[in-house]
């Protein structure tokens, strides 16, 4: 009776053996890993019986194999993800760069291009945002809470660098809506003080520095107004 059980249990390890042969040169396939384990779970549950240690050793591999799987498909998974986000990206940059050149040809005002560049990062950051929702949504809390709490972090830090460039975009809107006034405003400047340094050398006389510093006014706001109408102009002409 020995002899036959030696034997069989031979036999049972050649089996083994065998199975696991097929499988030889999969090492980096977690499914066909996890393929192979729940084979020869089954073999030792036929085998042993569920209650033996030999099964009871073979499931915590099975268990393991899966846990293997289960985080390969997660990063195949993320690099799709990050693929298709790249992508995505990469489409907004190429617009915003097409607009840039279309701003140095004439074809596009700086007004225009700056209210594209606040809708582009909008979109940049959505993108990005649902990435990481995405990811975040993958993993449980309980049992992963580190990795939930630095893709919070991610999604915090997203927002927080969104709300940043928005600001900044939001300034460059306030400077281009008012540079024409800041123009006027310097070009004035500029005439008041050649006009005193005039007076100062007695070069020109306090009736004539007045009618002077009116005449630089009048003349920079026709300038203003002159810039403005055709800023107008182009806007509409582009809109059509």
């Amino acid at each position: 009776a020995d002899l036959k059980l030696a034997i069989d249990k031979q036999n049972f390890e050649a089996e083994i053996e065998a199975e696991k042969a097929k499988y030889a040169g999969y090492e980096k396939n977690a499914f066909k890993k996890l393929e192979l384990e729940d084979k020869l779970l089954e073999r030792f549950r036929k085998a042993y019986g569920e209650d033996s240690k030999e099964y009871q050793a073979q499931l915590k591999a099975k268990l393991q194999a899966e846990q293997a799987f289960n985080e390969q498909k997660r990063r195949m998974m993320d690099a799709v993800m990050a693929q298709a986000t790249s992508r995505r990206l990469d489409e907004i940059d190429e617009e915003m760069a097409d607009a840039q050149m279309r701003v140095s040809l004439g074809a596009m005002t700086n007004a225009q291009i700056i209210e594209l560049e606040r809708q582009h990062e909008d979109r940049k950051t959505a993108i990005k945002r649902e990435a990481l929702l995405a990811r975040k949504a993958e993993i449980d809390p309980e049992r992963n809470p580190e990795e939930y709490l630095k893709v919070n972090m991610q999604i915090e830090e997203l927002e927080a660098e969104h709300q940043k460039r928005m600001n900044a975009i939001q300034r460059k809107s306030t400077i281009e809506e008012n540079k024409y006034f800041t123009s006027t405003m310097q070009t004035i400047q500029s005439g008041f003080a050649q006009t005193f340094a005039q007076v100062m050398k007695g070069q020109m006389t306090l009736a004539g520095a007045v009618k002077s510093m009116f005449q630089t006014i009048v003349n920079a706001v026709i300038q203003m107004l002159a810039e403005m109408a055709a800023k107008w102009i182009i806007t509409k002409i582009l809109e059509m």
